[in-house]
């Protein structure tokens, strides 16, 4: 489910999105390439919360 993800790796890639330019970050989807919007990183974050929050096995805090 988590793949070789671990709660260390999720936290730095979630401190990496915080901390970089997101003019300078792209998305790629089958429209093709685009420059990724504050809305794109807010939704890799919000992301990579659940997942943290998943493997801590405190699923409350986002099902409720």
């Amino acid at each position: 489910m988590f793949e070789d993800k671990t709660i260390k790796s999720v936290l730095k890639e979630t401190i990496e999105i915080c901390e970089s330019d997101p003019t300078k970050m792209k998305v790629t989807n089958s429209a093709g390439t685009r420059q990724a919007t504050i809305q794109d990183c807010m939704e890799w974050i919000r992301e990579n919360l659940y997942e943290l929050a998943d493997m801590l096995g405190v699923e409350d805090v986002y099902l409720n």
